[in-house]
């Protein structure tokens, strides 16, 4: 018998003396519920399930579009923080049972089936690993149609998510929407809804509890930039200096200069070393070694001497580019600029739209490297500012012959769509659609109009 059901029976077994009926009624419910909330404020299992599981959920939002403060909170809550039997026998974190179609590993437990009145155990998936059970509670949620209306929710607005779930009948409890609300806003997961897969996020225990729209990369204090920002607005918001911010992102010129949204914008010196478990990492198409710097959280002087370059070279794709310790080699280089397709066209009035309609021609343009890394916006913002691209990254002609638009197809993002749904639409895979417009991310917002062939 626990200390907390001890608790709870002395106070009945008092309160019975006093044959006050009203006191142990009263007693009883304020017990459990202070001791319910201090319970999941301090429970080191959860922090631990969270740590663990917080970049496959990142991973998965951008996959699927499903929230990684819900897909966290249902882990959380459905497999105890990963120590319920079914969690540790079967790694199944969601309780999704086998269903008809289920051919793969099975594990077998009294739940909530009946037979004839009586209760029988029911069938549920087993999985490889946890990160197939996060995966597979994706696909379910994206494979049954009535989950459809979640997807064109906001993906940052877990309140509706919760209650979306209960009301399509995801669990049986009345009161599942409220439990799964209380554990994302008692360990802040939604802050996790802002974060991509390139995010090395380090959380440290030790250090004072950080102010909101604050996190550690890298052991070094950033922020996301929000719509509109300029690094005066960020220095004023953080309570730092502009100097210091200019100073910590090499990207960064002037002090009212525009940012992309969501660029990570440092408040602190950056590392000359990763302190993560990751040695090396792999150039992607587009991405320079500014890009590299600032998602591991490193000083990009000494990136480039880590790698042996000579700083403005950048790296070629596929390359190594060594993030903790030193290279044994300089890696490949790249030819020439790093060349990008444009920007996705954000449609926004019907003016712009018969504008588009006009042009005949579009000129294929090479790009200097995008000094801010770049996001698409949120869903949750109603409108998108005008990208603007600094004097130095202006586009520089070339003579290839102009291309017909004619023999482009281009897709515009309607509200709940995913990448992963779009390149299932027209038979093309994420990472081209990324490619053709020049995207580092998943993350797309509603309205914009993407290239996909």
């Amino acid at each position: 018998m626990n200390k907390f059901r001890k608790t709870i029976i002395e106070i009945v077994y008092f309160a019975m003396l006093k044959s006050n009926k009203m006191l142990i009624i009263r007693n009883i419910i304020c017990i459990l519920l202070l001791s319910g909330t201090s319970l999941l404020a301090g429970d080191k299992n959860i922090e631990a399930y969270i740590d663990q599981y917080q970049a496959i959920a990142i991973s998965e939002m951008e996959r699927s579009g499903v929230p990684a403060s819900i897909k966290l909170a249902q882990g959380i809550l459905e497999s105890n923080a990963g120590r319920s039997t079914l969690a540790r026998k079967a790694n199944n974190h969601f309780g999704i049972k086998c269903g008809s179609r289920w051919r793969g590993k099975t594990h077998y437990r009294k739940d909530d089936d009946y037979k004839k009145g009586k209760l029988v155990k029911s069938c549920f998936r087993s999985y490889k690993n946890a990160r197939r059970s996060y995966t597979a509670h994706s696909d379910f949620l994206l494979d049954n149609s009535r989950y459809d209306f979640l997807f064109r929710l906001k993906k940052t607005d877990y309140k509706k998510w919760a209650k979306g779930l209960k009301k399509a009948g995801y669990a049986t409890s009345k009161t599942y929407e409220k439990k799964l609300i209380r554990i994302i806003e008692a360990y802040k997961l939604y802050e996790y809804d802002r974060m991509s897969s390139g995010d090395e996020v380090v959380e440290n225990k030790n250090k004072p509890k950080l102010p909101t729209n604050i996190f550690y990369i890298n052991d070094a204090k950033m922020t996301f930039a929000k719509v509109g920002e300029t690094p005066a607005m960020i220095a004023k918001r953080t309570k730092t200096s502009v100097k210091r911010i200019i100073k910590y992102n090499e990207g960064i010129q002037a002090a009212n200069e525009p940012l992309a949204v969501d660029a990570k914008i440092f408040i602190q010196e950056k590392r000359n070393n990763f302190r993560g478990k990751q040695k090396v990492h792999l150039v992607k198409k587009a991405e320079s070694m500014y890009d590299i710097a600032q998602t591991y959280g490193l000083c990009l002087e000494k990136l480039y001497k880590k790698n042996k370059m000579s700083t403005g070279t950048q790296p070629a794709i596929g390359a190594a580019i060594t993030i903790r310790g030193k290279a044994r080699k300089k890696p490949k280089l790249r030819n020439g600029k790093i060349s990008t397709p444009p920007k996705p066209v954000l449609i926004e009035t019907k003016e712009e739209v018969a504008e588009e309609k006009e042009t005949k021609t579009e000129k294929t343009e090479d790009f200097i490297p995008v000094l801010t890394p770049t996001k698409e916006q949120p869903a949750t913002e109603s409108t998108v500012p005008e990208i603007t691209i600094p004097a130095e990254n202006k586009p520089i002609p070339t003579t290839e012959k102009p291309t017909s638009i004619e023999t482009r197809k281009y897709h515009t993002v309607i509200k709940g769509e995913t990448l992963w749904r779009i390149s299932k639409k027209y038979g093309i895979t994420v990472e081209a659609i990324k490619a053709l417009n020049g995207l580092k991310n998943n993350i797309i917002s509603t309205g914009t109009r993407l290239r996909v062939e």
